[in-house]
Parts: C-alpha cells; sequence; structure tokens
C-alpha cells in the first residue's frame, strides 16, 4: 500500500503522504473462550495483509498457552479480563494496542486465509467507514469520535454501532464461502435459555440482560413484540423481563430516534446492501451472505417491511 496519494485542492493536484496503516487485533472476549488456533489463524492473516499489527487478548484457556509463547510480546499482548465488563476490556484493549484501525474477531473461530484480501481492500479503500464481518473493522478515529464503548456487560457493539452509524456508513461483506453472522434481536431473558436461581449467579445473569436492554434500548413495545414472537407465557421469566426492563431505565440515554439501536444499526446495514456499497471494496464480485434467525428478520419487518425482502439483495442463511 503506497503512502503517497494525489488530492485535488481547489484547482491544483497536491501530493500527499497518508499515514501508514496498523491494525490492532482484539479478541471478542463476548463471543468465546480464547483459543490457540484462532489465534494462530488472526497471526497468519496479519502477515498475509504485510501490515503492522497486534493481537490484544486475554490469555487462552487452560493447556494452550504454550502454543502461543513463542508470539508473546510480538505480535501477541496479554490483557487479562479481571472481572470488567466486556465494554471496558474492549476500551482497554483498543488503546493499548494504538493501531489506527481495529479488528475485533471471534476468538473461538479458526478464520480462512482470505480474510486477509478482505482487510486489505478495506484499507485500500482508505475511508473512515465500518466494516461488519466476521472480523469487525473500526477506525479509531471513529472510536474517538464516538467515545470508544460504554462499560456494557452485555450488547456493547450494537451500542457501539448505533452511535458510529450516525457519522459514519457501515459496510456488511464477507469473503467467499464465509457468512456473516448478524447479531441476534431477541433478550436472552425472553429466549429459550436457562435462568440460574443461585442468587449470585442470578444477580450476573441480570445485570448481563440489564445492560443489553440498555445497550439495545429497548422499550416496552418491543418487548411486547418478542413475547409474541416467542409466544413465552412463563410468569417467572414475564416479571423477570420486566424487572430487568425496569432497572434499566435509570441508565438508558433517550435520543430523538424513537427506534431501538438494534433497529438502527440493522436499518444501516439493509441500507448498505440495497445500495451495494460493498462493491467498493476491489477484488470481489459476489453478494454478502448474512446469516440472521426468523425471529430476527420478523421483528425487523414490523418497523422496516424490505426486511422481507432481504433474499433478493443478498445470499442469505436463515436460521
Amino acid at each position: 500500500m503506497s503512502n503517497l496519494e494525489m488530492r485535488w485542492y481547489s484547482n491544483h493536484l497536491k501530493v500527499v503522504i497518508r499515514k501508514p496503516s496498523t491494525i490492532t487485533f482484539i479478541a471478542d472476549i463476548s463471543k468465546s473462550p480464547v483459543h490457540s488456533e484462532s489465534i494462530k489463524s488472526i497471526i497468519d492473516i496479519g502477515n498475509e495483509t504485510g501490515i503492522p499489527f497486534k493481537i490484544i487478548t486475554p490469555p487462552p484457556v487452560q493447556g494452550e498457552s504454550k502454543d502461543l509463547e513463542a508470539y508473546i510480546g510480538r505480535e501477541i499482548v496479554y490483557l487479562p479480563n479481571l472481572g470488567t465488563s466486556n465494554g471496558e476490556w474492549k476500551v482497554k484493549a483498543a488503546i493499548l494496542g494504538g493501531g489506527r484501525v481495529l479488528a475485533m474477531f471471534d476468538p473461538g473461530k479458526e478464520y480462512p486465509l482470505p480474510y486477509a484480501d478482505l482487510i486489505h481492500s478495506y484499507l485500500e479503500m482508505d475511508e473512515n467507514i465500518v466494516l461488519v464481518s466476521s472480523i469487525l473493522m473500526v477506525p479509531s478515529y471513529i472510536l474517538r469520535r464516538i467515545g470508544y464503548w460504554r462499560f456494557l456487560y452485555a450488547g456493547e457493539d450494537i451500542d457501539l454501532l448505533s452511535r458510529a452509524s450516525k457519522i459514519t456508513n457501515l459496510i456488511v461483506f464477507n469473503p467467499p464461502g464465509e457468512y456473516v453472522d448478524l447479531p441476534a434481536s431477541l433478550p436472552d431473558l425472553l429466549n429459550d435459555g436457562y435462568i440460574p436461581w443461585k442468587p449470585r449467579t442470578l444477580v450476573s445473569y441480570l445485570r448481563r440482560q440489564r445492560d443489553q436492554l440498555i445497550a439495545y434500548n429497548y422499550s416496552l413495545r418491543d418487548l411486547r413484540i418478542f413475547s409474541t414472537i416467542v409466544q413465552k407465557k412463563s410468569l417467572p421469566r414475564l416479571i423477570l423481563s420486566l424487572l430487568t426492563y425496569g432497572s434499566s431505565l435509570f441508565r438508558r440515554k433517550r435520543s430523538a430516534d424513537t427506534r431501538s439501536n438494534y433497529n438502527i444499526v440493522m436499518d444501516s446495514l439493509l441500507s448498505s446492501v440495497i445500495l451495494t456499497d460493498y462493491k467498493r471494496l476491489e477484488g470481489f464480485s459476489h453478494k454478502p451472505s448474512l446469516r440472521l434467525r426468523r425471529e430476527d428478520v420478523e421483528y425487523l419487518s414490523r418497523f422496516n417491511s424490505l426486511w422481507r425482502t432481504l433474499s433478493k439483495f443478498v445470499n442469505v442463511d436463515l436460521l
């Protein structure tokens, strides 16, 4: 990637020098425990791009640390997660890495090498846009402008992307043969997940659910829609969801946009694929492939009917 670029200034051309790109890969601790094979696949991708990079991650699961010893201090910097929220840990990791672009990955997924081509094409654009893929790419400039992540225990990425979408474009894309797993809409409290009833575990569980409602900025209307979609009649689950919603009101930030943050993010991605923004990424000719749940499409289509026509614009795998 050349650092020299020709730009128009008034009525003349001028040669400017672009700052060299550096990448900070950050393990998304909200998704999976850290596994060495995932980290090594990210190292291969970073080396393939030919761009200086660092990987900020907690130590891997027990028994896999030896696999990464040769990379410690060079490609890898360990940042333990000592009970802090997901959002707080990600802020520390982003600042510690100091890269011009942040790339967040699932530390439980082994990534194929074509992601290096996608990252390289994204960096060649040299624009302050966000790339939503299995590796989320966010310019550090955008992070600084929107104030990084909020210190939430769940849903922190949706909150971040909703704020980013107001000042820049979100483009969704994937390498050939890969899918982008879009975030789920349904709050865990109304899902089929197990509710732990032991006091300490229950407090942690409810804290996560509260922060998810804060991050997604759901209203009581949204909860009623979800209840209709999943047809839940469990009284304990309904009581817990209402209590959690009530506690989230004390930390909720109101805005003029009446949509939930989830709707804001997903509608931004839908607009991007309809306008084929992904064609700005050079070297690719295929349409994006997205994976999401039928319940998500049903919820989103209650507010935007274009979601029912999603398959016209992208390859869709409904779960």
